[in-house]
């Protein structure tokens, strides 16, 4: 997945330059996944996050707006429009607030929407999550078409790194961390489980592909590697923390496969080494203990 150094490190001062022009509008910005993207972008654009609440992580460039694009208008003169919203409704009644929003921020031609799905597709397309997922392609794949707006939608792996908070949905690494720093115990059901691990700083390289090509589709967002979480915690144990891990092996065989990330987009990307991903987040959890306290007390 790694290509030579120098043509891989002057793409990206010129796809740096290039993403200067750009407006950004976050929907659901405040969360992981936002916060990171926040965090690259705002350094050479100008970005607006749009949230319910705003992140106790204050260290940030980008603005931040108050608001639920679903209930209310959203105003904003941005060219790109990054939806991270997981919109937990019955079906029923999702469509119909998709169609709300879209109506809220005003989605247009002149606009590149970049939409953030899952790899739960792959692995649980039946739960109420990949369901979800998949409604929020079709509605925007749909829309989009119809009216010749450029949208890329990225279908997330297991990611992992700072600004995540524990105990949520994939939040695997961020559990063995804030654990180990506070002295937990971490439950796992299959150590044996292969899973697809991307450092979550490495999202905003996928995105500046995406924008900078003017990429179209659906695209997965991963390393291309599979690592057993056997592997993961050993890796923690002797290159993070190096010291022993608390964990609960309950036992529990998965009934699926891991499966990794493809695509032509991941082969142009160079990512973060897991070892390296995971020392740079364990260094933030350690900076930041108290406030992810906050989120989970």
């Amino acid at each position: 997945m790694k290509v030579c150094f120098f043509e891989a490190f002057f793409c990206y001062i010129s796809m740096r330059q290039q993403l200067s022009q750009h407006k950004l509008l976050l929907l659901g910005g405040e969360g992981f996944i936002g916060r990171n993207l926040a965090q690259y972008f705002s350094e050479t654009n100008a970005c607006l996050s749009v949230g319910n609440e705003k992140s106790r992580f204050e260290k940030r460039k980008d603005l931040f707006s108050r608001g639920n694009p679903y209930e209310q208008k959203i105003s904003h003169e941005s060219d790109i429009v990054i939806h991270l919203i997981d919109n937990n409704v019955l079906p029923d009644f999702f469509v119909e607030q998709e169609k709300k929003l879209v109506r809220n921020i005003g989605l247009n031609k002149r606009q590149h929407i970049i939409l953030f799905s899952s790899a739960a597709i792959y692995a649980n397309p039946d739960s109420e999550y990949g369901q979800r997922k998949q409604l929020l392609e079709k509605f925007y794949t749909e829309y989009c078409n119809e009216r010749g707006i450029r949208l890329t939608i990225f279908r997330l792996f297991n990611t992992f790194g700072p600004y995540q908070v524990p105990y949520r949905q994939g939040s695997l690494v961020s559990n063995l961390i804030y654990n180990y720093l506070n002295r937990k115990s971490t439950e796992i059901n299959d150590m044996e489980a292969k899973r697809d691990f991307i450092y979550s700083r490495d999202i905003a390289k996928f995105v500046t592909y995406a924008i900078t090509n003017k990429l179209q589709g659906t695209l997965d967002i991963g390393s291309g590697r599979l690592t057993r979480i056997k592997d993961l915690i050993s890796l923690l144990e002797e290159k993070v923390f190096k010291d022993h891990i608390d964990i609960v092996d309950k036992g529990i065989k998965e009934n699926m496969a891991g499966r990794q990330a493809t695509g032509d987009a991941a082969e142009s990307i160079d990512v973060t080494g897991l070892e390296s991903g995971l020392i740079k987040t364990a260094e933030f959890y350690k900076d930041n203990l108290n406030i992810l306290k906050n989120y989970v007390e």
